[in-house]
């Protein structure tokens, strides 16, 4: 009788220690959360190795690129649809940049002028140095501009056109193409400015600037360069 019950035990405790050993090896760790980007399926336990994605833009041409994002949450925000909206012009900057032929021309006629006559000629003061020359031959001279007059109060883009409203004028309209996600390059017959450049965007302020060439021959050729500042409206 004890021989049996010592036999009893031993086969209790193998078959305790078969078990034990199945459920082991029959456990499969890894991630068992199916929302996460590495879920195992197979898995039937879990390591607290999940890993889950992060949400963002994940198109590098948007203005909210996020490198470190693993998935798109539609997000991404562009210039061409920043620009869109109503825009009012807060300020402008412009320059006049003389082509080389001129500006030697300019230099020759101060030596014959005051500084007044100088002014009086060409609205700017006469420089008094070399270096000072050198900066009106590197950025131009500034020009005195008031917006309030001579600047149009307000812009309106939508994706296929810009209407420039000023005061109690009639608007113009221009068609463009935004080439580049930079250039909005207009359309049209008897048009000066062909294009603006977009410096800087966001929900609330705009920065344009373009250019255009003044006068009728290599002498007298003068570029203008205008840069303005909007917020929206």
């Amino acid at each position: 009788m004890k021989n049996f019950s010592i036999l009893i035990l031993i086969i209790s405790i193998i078959t305790f220690s078969s078990c034990e050993e199945e459920s082991i090896e029959e456990s499969i760790i890894g991630c068992i959360d199916s929302t996460a980007i590495n879920y195992n399926s197979d898995a039937t336990q879990d390591d607290g190795s999940c890993e889950y994605p992060l949400l963002g833009c994940t198109d590098p041409s948007a203005l909210n690129y996020d490198s470190a994002a693993t998935e798109s949450d539609n997000s991404c925000e562009y210039v061409s649809d920043q620009i869109l909206g109503s825009w009012g012009v807060d300020s402008a900057n412009m320059h006049m940049i003389y082509s080389e032929d001129m500006l030697n021309f300019i230099i020759s006629q101060s030596d014959s002028m005051s500084p007044y006559e100088f002014e009086d000629e060409f609205s700017f003061p006469m420089p008094s140095s070399q270096a000072e020359w050198d900066e009106i031959a590197l950025n131009g001279v500034p020009v005195n501009i008031d917006t309030s007059s001579d600047f149009p109060n307000l812009l309106v883009i939508t994706d296929s056109t810009l209407t420039i409203n000023e005061g109690g004028e009639i608007p113009t309209e221009l068609d463009y193409q935004l080439t580049n996600d930079q250039t909005m390059e207009f359309s049209g017959d008897d048009i000066i400015v062909e294009y603006f450049d977009i410096v800087q965007v966001s929900e609330s302020n705009l920065v344009l600037t373009t250019s255009w060439i003044e006068g009728d021959s290599e002498m007298d050729n003068i570029q203008m360069i205008i840069v303005m500042y909007l917020s929206k409206v």
